[in-house]
């Protein structure tokens, strides 16, 4: 929590304590309201993850995040010598990518034909539109301001920032529908 906003993102820190509220959610499914680093074995973590996909009906890759979250917490204790051994070692839980709808043009032209009577709705469908036309992310957009408006060497105006995710640099054509 010290470090939100500077290493962390809010929601980062919200995963972590949802995380940690469904660890605890779990030790009392199996009678016990604590657990110590050297009882941590692979058996625990294979019920733990069991417990994610059924109890809580978690789907594959939120439950993987979870596990990933604890994962994280093995690996500190680890390296602070807290822990002698790994007990994820041969246990994979990793993100599936699931298959991706897309919007068809006849459907990015029917939302941005749509004539909102309530402002605040007009300005949602502009910004989502904005988004498919640029690739950029809700907080890249929320934070974009005109100091990252440059013209390029092809004379044309660009969207030039730094990732707040990744913090890669981004040069961004802006189409004349964004």
């Amino acid at each position: 929590k010290e470090l939100s906003g500077i290493d962390y993102t809010k929601s980062t820190i919200d995963k972590y304590g949802y995380a940690m509220n469904s660890m605890k959610e779990f030790l009392k499914s199996v009678g016990r309201s604590d657990i110590r680093l050297c009882e941590l074995n692979r058996s625990f973590i294979e019920d733990y993850y069991t417990y994610l996909r059924t109890t809580e009906e978690l789907m594959h890759n939120s439950a993987a995040k979870y596990i990933k979250n604890l994962q994280r917490m093995i690996n500190i204790s680890i390296a602070n010598s807290w822990l002698s051994s790994n007990p994820f070692q041969g246990f994979s839980c990793n993100y599936v990518n699931p298959p991706r709808q897309y919007l068809t043009e006849d459907e990015i032209d029917t939302i941005y034909n749509k004539v909102f009577t309530i402002k605040r709705l007009a300005r949602v469908r502009d910004a989502f539109i904005f988004q498919i036309y640029t690739g950029l992310s809700y907080i890249d957009m929320a934070e974009l301001g005109e100091d990252n408006i440059e013209i390029g060497i092809d004379g044309k105006r660009w969207i030039v920032i730094h990732r707040k995710k990744t913090g890669t640099r981004s040069s961004i054509p802006i189409l004349p529908r964004a």
